[in-house]
């Protein structure tokens, strides 16, 4: 399977949206815009990062099976992978490269509602649901990390299972389920 990471960087996939709905605001602007925007941090970067949100909670409320598509994946890091996208593919409209990303994560979408779980030591504090916590654990069990059961705790075995992790992908050892370990995690899966 394709990485979002992959397809966001590379800008490997052409635009999946057929281009019909008339998108408002940032949407029909191109990627080279809010490249522009994003990198000046100009009052417009700002239009479009609420453009993103609107769209996800909407695109949340109308998909079936969908409680939240970015099930661990912050706004800022899709304001990443799509600035990755955009520099990438600066003609393509801004709203398919956000379809784009949506169907990119789609598969990895949390399905259900899950309780919320905090994860103590972050700087901001981690807030988890506890459905990701155990595919987190069910991936470092596969992978050889963890010894311990799949029930969506953050426990001191699970803290050493990703501590383990990080340290075999060279990123800093803190045991904490951050944006980066877990997309190295899930992107080798």
């Amino acid at each position: 399977s394709l990485s979002i990471v992959g397809m966001l960087a590379t800008g490997a996939f052409a635009a999946s949206a057929d281009g019909t709905y008339a998108a408002k605001g940032a949407g029909p602007q191109n990627c080279d815009q809010f490249v522009k925007e994003r990198d000046a941090r100009s009052n417009n970067y700002f239009r479009f990062l609420g453009w993103i949100e609107g769209y996800i909670s909407y695109y949340n409320k109308a998909t079936p099976d969908t409680t939240d598509v970015l099930s661990w994946q912050t706004s800022e890091l899709a304001d990443f992978l799509l600035s990755n996208f955009c520099k990438a593919n600066p003609t393509e409209r801004f709203s398919s490269a956000v379809d784009i990303m949506l169907n990119a994560l789609y598969p990895s979408r949390l399905r259900e509602p899950s309780e919320v779980i905090d994860i103590p030591g972050g700087n901001p504090p981690i807030q988890i649901y506890k459905e990701v916590m155990m595919r987190i654990q069910q991936t470092l069990l596969d992978r050889g990390f963890y010894k311990g059961g799949v029930d969506g705790a953050y426990g001191p075995g699970t803290a050493a299972a990703i501590k383990q992790f990080q340290g075999t992908v060279q990123l800093e050892q803190t045991g904490l389920p951050d944006q980066i370990t877990l997309l190295r995690l899930f992107q080798q899966k």
